[in-house]
């Protein structure tokens, strides 16, 4: 009898939990600010890898670009494998930034803006084709101080 009760009381816990949860998810916001490793922020761990420049840090340690203007250039190895489509993917990334509204602005529920980012093209994943556009712009956010949310 104690273990049948024991179990309601746990469903009925988990089932409180969940709601909680779902209530708590619906209205979440997050990003994750991006600072130099902290020394426990090993490869064994999960940070480090490839070429990540720091890795998430709390609301007061991170970083981020206190310059107004961000000067490139495609270096010749560049435009000749990628060609001018290339050079035009990442000056299309680079407006989009640039075509973005001032924060004070941007709404607080950010209607104006997409929410669904997480898009698989799995032709290309398979052909190994990626997406300069993109790519630059992950390059980007990380630069001016965002780590991946994921």
């Amino acid at each position: 009898m104690k273990a049948i009760l024991m179990k309601i009381s746990l469903s009925k816990i988990l089932r409180g939990a969940a709601l909680v949860l779902a209530l708590l998810a619906s209205d979440a916001r997050a990003f994750s600010l991006l600072g130099p490793f902290n020394s426990w922020q090993v490869n064994g761990l999960g940070y480090q890898f490839n070429e990540d420049i720091g890795g998430p840090m709390t609301l007061h340690e991170g970083f981020r670009w206190n310059v107004p203007v961000v000067t490139y250039a495609f270096q010749k190895s560049f435009i000749d494998y990628f060609g001018p489509d290339g050079v035009a993917a990442v000056n299309e990334a680079f407006q989009y930034f640039n075509d973005l509204d001032a924060a004070n602005k941007i709404s607080d529920d950010l209607a104006e803006y997409s929410t669904s980012t997480l898009r698989f093209n799995y032709e290309a994943q398979a052909l190994g084709i990626l997406d300069l556009k993109s790519r630059v712009m992950a390059l980007l956010m990380e630069e001016m101080g965002f780590a991946n949310p994921i």
